[in-house]
């Protein structure tokens, strides 16, 4: 029917150091800007806590994705933890999917949490008074 897609585990998680060595780079510069000590200690933390949550939820909308693009049974779908390369993952056995239904599955988690990421500033603007 179609093509196995393997996923290159090293490539991801180069990608993956990139990003965050990105963001690393734009909160030591949010820092030096500012020279505020106690907001960056507040913002560090909060970022470092958000991070490890965004990676449980981003896996399970993967799952969630499996589920309606792919109409897989929930059954079917594994969640782990590669313990080589360290990283969290999930899965789908006895998977027949087109390409689109793919693109589905690997997109939703992404645009989720970055409307998520967009949102969270605004809310803690708006009821918290942090930014």
């Amino acid at each position: 029917m179609g093509k196995t897609i393997y996923l290159d585990i090293k490539k991801s998680n180069i990608l993956a150091i990139f990003l965050f060595a990105f963001t690393l780079v734009i909160l030591i510069y949010f820092k030096i800007r500012h020279q505020t000590m106690l907001l960056y200690h507040k913002i560090g933390v909060n970022i470092i806590v958000y991070i490890i949550l965004s990676i449980f939820v981003h896996e399970f909308l993967h799952g969630l994705g499996f589920i309606v693009f792919c109409k897989a049974p929930w059954k079917n779908i594994r969640f782990g933890f590669h313990k080589k390369y360290k990283v969290p993952y999930c899965s789908c056995k006895d998977l027949r999917h087109g390409r689109n239904q793919f693109i589905g599955v690997i997109l939703l988690p992404t645009i989720i949490n970055g409307i998520i990421t967009l949102l969270l500033p605004i809310i803690a603007t708006i009821y918290f008074g942090l930014m």
